[in-house]
């Protein structure tokens, strides 16, 4: 295991039992929660993205859709519902050094087989973690079942779990950097 996935794994086990802290997590919330994880992986170096879950797959063609929207500053849940999106899910993507991609969210580390095998569900749309946090914070169109006065509480436990999986691994780090560096 190399020491960037052990990294997000660390990160896994801690973001454990989340979804039981923040209630209806993932009834509306999933969103805040995969702009949150992503913007902190993002702070500790990675280059991660966001995903949307949808039933289908035409990623080239909801890039396009998703461009045109942001162009005309319609870049909104309720613009892309309008264009045919599902937006099940969203999920922070990340692809290790060996080539794998991960997706992450409240309920853990998963692979593109396993959403489709298990959730029936696609990759429909890509966004960048500016995007995502640009709709997290839009209140039209998420399920109203998570209430948003819990989004402070999520970023705090997001942030505190993300740094404490990195001071568990640094030294690890220091490690890595240092021989990628030779």
């Amino acid at each position: 295991m190399t020491e960037r996935l052990k990294f997000v794994k660390k990160i896994n086990s801690e973001l454990t039992g989340i979804d039981f802290i923040i209630p209806n997590l993932n009834r509306g919330g999933c969103g805040v929660f995969t702009s949150e994880l992503a913007q902190n992986l993002r702070h500790y170096g990675y280059e991660v993205s966001v995903v949307s879950l949808g039933p289908k797959s035409i990623p080239e063609l909801n890039r396009i859709t998703a461009d045109h929207l942001k162009s005309t500053n319609d870049l909104t849940l309720r613009e892309l519902h309008n264009r045919g999106l599902g937006l099940w899910h969203f999920l922070t993507k990340w692809t290790d050094e060996s080539g794998t991609t991960w997706y992450i969210d409240s309920e853990g580390v998963h692979t593109e087989e396993e959403m489709v095998k298990n959730w029936h569900a696609f990759v429909e749309l890509e966004l960048t973690v500016d995007e995502m946090t640009d709709l997290s914070n839009q209140t039209d169109g998420w399920n109203t079942m998570f209430d948003r006065q819990f989004i402070p509480k999520l970023a705090k436990k997001i942030r505190e779990k993300v740094y404490s999986a990195w001071y568990i691994c640094r030294p690890s780090f220091a490690d890595f950097t240092l021989a990628s560096a030779r």
